[in-house]
């Protein structure tokens, strides 16, 4: 398993970029912290910027399935904690893991 550690947000920068080779397939991910909503949101598109999933909700223990990519997605605590990511701690706490996320010990 591995899993995409995010850039540090604050109300200046809330946008990151993350691009990552999955199997034989390059896909790129966009992470918005949207202060009205006080969360982040997920995009992933493919490596010709087609947009695969767009504007989800990371929330704790968040899985993400599509047919579209070559693995299960699961944004979680990095520690297994259950409280939800928060501005200050989403890119010291939490992960987006993929790959075998049934075993995420």
């Amino acid at each position: 398993m591995q899993y995409i550690r995010f850039k540090n947000f604050n109300l200046e920068n809330q946008y990151n970029r993350y691009f990552a080779t999955i199997g034989e397939n390059e896909y790129s991910f966009v992470v918005y912290w949207d202060e009205y909503c006080d969360c982040a949101f997920l995009s992933i598109y493919d490596y010709y910027n087609n947009p695969i999933i767009t504007g989800r909700a990371l929330t704790n223990n968040l899985v993400i399935r599509n047919n579209k990519l070559p693995s299960v997605f699961y944004f979680a605590h990095l520690d297994g904690e259950f409280y939800e990511p928060t501005l200050d701690i989403i890119a010291k706490e939490y992960g987006l893991y993929y790959g075998d996320v049934d075993n995420k010990e």
